[in-house]
């Protein structure tokens, strides 16, 4: 239902796998240089390929590559997450040496697997947002783990799609309210958390239209799911609202259900705690102002 522009990191595409792999009497030489590969590692005390590849070798290759060294200080002396959401406005540190590195095709099959053992992908555009913050903190001499930075910047790319989108307030009336898929979101919310990301968070601000209000469905699962959501994962919800350009709208549809829960079961307090512990935004105020106004209202 909802459609996300690829960002694709600007390097070129993989070497077909034709052209990337040979066998010599049925055996495959990438596979037989992988295995040296990892056993020279092994006899020199390091731990896994990709990871000092990647450091050790590419970074530095990289470095040297790159003949715009203001475009380099720039990129280096940002905060990461400003260095890394517009990555790709960096074509001087990026595409061309990233290129030119590339034309040696032995090269570039030993990053790709480097970056395959990390479960990393030149052609899924979140994973060059991991990659460019490797680069950023091997430029600025800091230690990384992967897993972390995944963990972080995938959501990032997720919210920066969103923000992306063209919002209509007629959606959800053209989508019959979004009642199946807001039923959908609140069962994740209570059995599968981990698959709630910025998407659905969208989808309730693209639910909050005045007109749904007349579907008695709707603004059962509406209400209930909104509470939810801001119980489980605050942030989304507010960090949209508070970056996106959605107008008055759906952000006073918000605020109204949130002066009336419609369940008693709904923990205000919790809900208030955690969106007290979210970073200080404009936002944020409005939404704690309107649970208070619950709070007091039905002796919470």
């Amino acid at each position: 239902m909802i459609k996300y522009s690829a960002l694709k990191m600007s390097i070129p595409k993989p070497l077909p796998a034709s052209k990337k792999l040979f066998k010599i009497s049925g055996v495959n030489l990438m596979l037989t240089e992988i295995v040296y590969f990892h056993i020279l590692l092994i006899l020199l005390g390091c731990s896994t390929a990709p990871e000092n590849f990647l450091t050790n070798r590419f970074f530095k290759d990289l470095n040297n590559s790159i003949t715009n060294k203001s475009q380099l200080e720039e990129f280096k002396n940002l905060p990461i997450d400003s260095a890394v959401l517009n990555y790709n406005r960096f074509d001087g540190i990026f595409q061309k040496p990233i290129e030119n590195l590339f034309k040696d095709s032995l090269y570039r099959s030993k990053f790709e697997t480097g970056c395959l053992t990390n479960k990393l992908s030149l052609n899924e555009p979140q994973d060059g947002y991991v990659l460019a913050a490797m680069y950023h903190k091997s430029l600025n001499s800091k230690p990384f783990d992967i897993t972390a930075l995944k963990n972080h910047y995938y959501p990032l790319y997720l919210r920066k799609q969103v923000l992306n989108q063209d919002y209509n307030i007629n959606t959800a009336l053209e989508n019959d309210c979004f009642v199946k898929e807001l039923t959908v979101i609140k069962s994740r919310l209570e059995n599968t958390i981990e698959r709630i990301e910025y998407p659905d968070a969208y989808l309730i601000i693209s639910a909050s239209n005045p007109e749904c209000n007349k579907n008695v469905e709707y603004t059962e699962v509406y209400n209930e799911t909104l509470f939810k959501y801001l119980e489980k994962k605050p942030n989304q919800i507010v960090e949209l609202l508070q970056l996106g350009n959605y107008g008055e709208i759906p952000l006073k549809i918000i605020l109204e259900n949130l002066q009336n829960p419609i369940n008693d079961q709904i923990d205000i307090n919790r809900v208030i705690n955690n969106i007290k512990a979210l970073e200080n935004s404009s936002i944020r105020e409005r939404i704690l102002e309107s649970l208070r106004i619950a709070k007091n209202k039905y002796g919470k």
